[in-house]
């Protein structure tokens, strides 16, 4: 997953509380409540699908190696000669890549499917995620994701898709709190009215 569930973490550059996808830097103005992967295939005769997580956030299907080690599955570059992570073969002033996999049946983790009830069959998906990031004028506004997806299972995928799945939320923390989804400028859930003057 990309995103913090409208939780604060820890910039891993700068060590600051931040929220998920504030824009601009410092406006307290967040884009986003956490987003994921996903992907599905034909296996056989069966079609299978892996999510980073999901609407009800129940499934996370996708982790990082050994769940049980303390071990860290970041790894940060940068091409800022200041910078801590200063690389000669990084690509931006953030990159920041990560290796995660479905191959998890473990049920403590990996929840039965909500639809057919069955548990989770991997697709045998290894994934490599890097995001790139700069600070000039000309290139703040966006964050480059560049997946490369590796099939490490023993099974044939056919009729491959692959996609983001979002939940925009968008809010400003000073106004409705850091968990600003409960009234925000993305819409209403169906079953809470407008507030006095809105829409839906």
């Amino acid at each position: 997953t990309f995103g913090t569930y409208g939780q604060d973490i820890a910039d891993p550059f700068t060590g600051q509380r931040i929220q998920s996808l504030i824009y601009p830097k410092n406006s307290d103005l967040v884009y986003l409540w956490v987003g994921a992967f996903w992907i599905g295939a034909v296996v056989g005769r069966d079609t299978l699908v892996s999510t980073g997580t999901e609407d009800f956030y129940e499934n996370q299907e996708f982790w990082a190696g050994d769940k049980f080690s303390d071990e860290s599955y970041f790894t940060y570059q940068s091409i800022d000669l200041n910078s801590r992570y200063y690389d000669e073969d990084a690509h931006s002033e953030e990159d920041i890549t990560c290796e995660y996999y479905d191959t998890l049946t473990d049920p403590s983790f990996v929840s039965y499917d909500r639809f057919d009830q069955r548990p989770h069959i991997p697709l045998g998906i290894k994934v490599t995620q890097k995001t790139m990031a700069w600070s000039y004028d000309y290139a703040d506004d966006f964050i480059l994701f560049d997946y490369q997806i590796e099939n490490i299972g023993q099974e044939r995928l056919n009729n491959v898709y692959m996609g983001i799945w979002v939940d925009g939320d968008v809010w400003h923390v000073s106004r409705n709190g850091p968990e600003g989804w409960n009234d925000d400028i993305v819409g209403f859930l169906r079953d809470h009215p407008a507030p006095e003057g809105g829409s839906c």
